[in-house]
């Protein structure tokens, strides 16, 4: 089945930049879920849109999401202060974005990616 349009969370991210240009290659639309300070200059251009929010206030993408065939989700906190920090944004992050997806009427595939940082 042909992938016409990806959700891609941490594309402002080294493996999340190279996912999007492979995408973008292979002719899918990209919609991008981007932090308002994420350095976004690789992803202004064609076949992308940028859909500023955070994975804490799914209103920001819920819309977004709808049509995409699938939901790449390699966006996390790499450190925090307080371990309670990392699983709101990891843990809870992920749950909300998995259950927009799964509310949608046809759900996307949903392909997570995590990194382990030490």
């Amino acid at each position: 089945m042909p992938l016409r349009t990806a959700f891609v969370t941490g594309a402002s991210g080294f493996i999340g930049a190279h996912l999007v240009n492979h995408l973008l290659a292979r002719g899918s639309e990209v919609r991008c879920l981007v932090r308002p300070t994420s350095r976004t200059e690789h992803l202004e251009r064609d076949g992308v849109r940028q859909i500023v929010g955070g994975l804490d206030a799914p209103d920001t993408y819920r819309a977004a999401l709808s049509g995409c065939d699938a939901v790449f989700h390699l966006a996390g906190m790499l450190s925090a202060t307080r371990p309670r920090a990392m699983l709101r944004t990891n843990g809870g992050g992920t749950r909300r974005l998995a259950d927009a997806c799964a509310a949608l009427p046809t759900p996307p595939r949903f392909v997570y990616v995590s990194s382990l940082v030490s």
